[in-house]
């Protein structure tokens, strides 16, 4: 198929005035069928994106053919999209906002309701998730950095242990004004993602997260990191040796008042691994120690209890002696719902009984046997993150 160009639209925030360029995206077609939107219709078109790319993204671009502004300064979801032909080439763009029901089902990546959009600015976004830049020569045991106009990622990967498996780091780098999220992003967001190819033969565990920052900007609340992080994991290989160069694909999201879907294929070469930097080695060590506790004697969840109706939800703490201020938390439920709201009900000594408010579960959810987590930040600076498992005797099931 033609290679496809990103138009390098103006920026409207004299603070940014970086703008994407992509041609000759080679890529293999992917083909929608007609459908409609609103009182719009839209004909078969092929759209491209790789092999590795995450679901997410697949159905964001897939949908993204539509060619009218849906609603998109309203709180439901909307797709923004334009084409064009400039010198025998096709020009898309594409935007999007959404609610609350679009973020549950992670099936389309969110430019989020509530803040301004700009179609002046829709070929920044779609550049975002196709136009990534490596900088710089190899480094050792470190992929190069990608780029967007939110920021820099890498992964750092060290020497494999005794065990045979290998510490490893996501390393992103915000750049001023811009963040990313947590696993849990809050409102609206795009939790980070990691993923190693089929081919590739290891297997990455799940990111850990050290202890995020609460941002409200405007009536939304987001929860996640606007200075420099990296997000510690782990690699196991299913075979003898490792490959070389080790190939992952990392899937973020980067806002400001706009918010980029940020993907990138990051390569590492593993044949010369034994020049590593000690720097890298500090930096997954020092992200390690940012990372939530676990249970300890003087600092736990006591007790839970389910309000019947799932309106709210009470936990009691013992917390650490010296936590002067009141305890901050966020308790994550089913996957895509973090709660943040909450009051104290009761305090005494060391203990503190909080009731978090449930404004919102999916429809027919039972927490019967389920399990939640919350993190708590003491006024001492320790952190603790604990499950919450509800009993399977208990169907408590909201109406």
């Amino acid at each position: 198929m033609p290679g496809m160009a990103i138009r390098k639209w103006p920026s409207r925030n004299p603070r940014s005035r970086s703008d994407f360029k992509v041609e000759k995206a080679m890529l293999p077609p992917v083909c929608s069928e007609r459908r409609s939107i609103g009182k719009e219709h839209h004909t078969p078109s092929c759209r491209a994106f790789p092999s590795h790319l995450p679901s997410a993204a697949r159905h964001f671009i897939s949908a993204s053919g539509a060619s009218h502004i849906l609603k998109p300064w309203s709180s439901r979801w909307g797709i923004v999209a334009h084409q064009s032909t400039e010198n025998d080439k096709t020009v898309k763009s594409v935007i999007g906002s959404g609610d609350r029901a679009g973020l549950n089902s992670r099936m389309i990546l969110p430019l989020f309701s509530n803040r301004p959009v700009f179609p002046a600015l829709s070929g920044l976004l779609f550049a975002g998730l196709l136009a990534l830049t490596p900088l710089g020569d190899a480094c050792a045991a470190t992929s190069d950095w990608a780029t967007s106009d939110g920021g820099r990622m890498r992964v750092i990967v060290l020497p494999p242990a005794p065990d045979g498996t290998r510490q490893a780091g996501l390393q992103i780098e915000p750049n001023d004004g811009w963040f990313t999220y947590w696993r849990e992003p809050g409102d609206s967001g795009i939790p980070p993602q990691l993923t190693a190819a089929p081919e590739a033969k290891v297997t990455p565990s799940p990111l850990s997260f050290p202890v995020p920052k609460r941002m409200d900007i405007g009536s939304v609340r987001d929860v996640g990191y606007d200075h420099a992080v990296v997000f510690p994991f782990t690699l196991k290989s299913s075979g003898e040796d490792w490959q070389s160069p080790l190939k992952l694909t990392a899937f973020i999201g980067m806002c400001r008042n706009i918010c980029i879907p940020f993907q990138a294929e990051l390569s590492i070469d593993l044949s010369h691994e034994e020049t590593t930097d000690v720097g890298e080695v500090k930096l997954i060590d020092k992200a390690k120690s940012k990372l939530p506790a676990a249970a300890a004697e003087d600092f736990y969840v006591s007790d839970f209890e389910m309000a019947h109706d799932l309106s709210s939800l009470d936990v009691s703490l013992v917390l650490p002696d010296g936590s002067k201020e009141e305890p901050r938390i966020l308790v994550t439920g089913p996957e895509g719902y973090l709660f943040t709201e909450y009051k104290a009900v009761q305090s005494k000594g060391n203990s503190r009984t909080l009731r978090i408010a449930l404004p919102k579960l999916p429809r027919n959810y039972s927490v019967s046997g389920k399990t939640w987590h919350i993190l708590v930040a003491a006024g001492n600076k320790r952190t603790m993150e604990a499950p919450l498992a509800f009993a399977t005797t208990r169907p408590i099931v909201q109406p």
